[in-house]
């Protein structure tokens, strides 16, 4: 199976909110990476490993998901980078983030396993989001 398609697979299985096949399709070791950790930005945390993916998305319930478009797919030397238009609402503000392009970088392992997802997105927007409103 191509990378491209797995990666296809695991956005579907996100669409299903399957997040047990998206854990599965990790290596025991992945590793999480995001430009600008913050502490404020609840699913924006560096992690490792298949535990710290379940974490993920516990912290990522914390947005109410309008829309999800993966739009682009790039392969090449086992790297996968898709473009993404997303478009959420803060649950604990009512705060909505329109539809913008992401990059996902996945990077996979000889055995077709997620080796690392580094996600790049503009997290000032993601931040102000989940401020109160004074």
């Amino acid at each position: 199976m191509s990378n491209i398609k797995v990666i296809q697979e695991l956005y579907a299985a996100f669409g299903r909110g399957d997040i047990k096949t998206i854990v599965g399709m990790m290596s025991e070791s992945v590793e999480l990476g995001y430009p600008n950790p913050s502490t404020d930005i609840p699913f924006l945390q560096p992690g490792r490993g298949r535990a710290d993916v379940a974490k993920f998305f516990e912290a990522f319930s914390t947005l109410q998901m309008n829309a999800f478009v993966p739009k682009t797919f790039l392969e090449k030397d086992g790297t996968v980078v898709v473009l993404v238009d997303e478009d959420v609402t803060v649950k604990t503000t009512g705060k909505h983030i329109p539809a913008q392009e992401q990059v996902h970088i996945w990077k996979l392992d000889e055995r077709g396993l997620i080796a690392a997802h580094y996600w790049h997105l503009d997290t000032h927007r993601f931040w102000s989001a989940y401020q109160p409103t004074a």
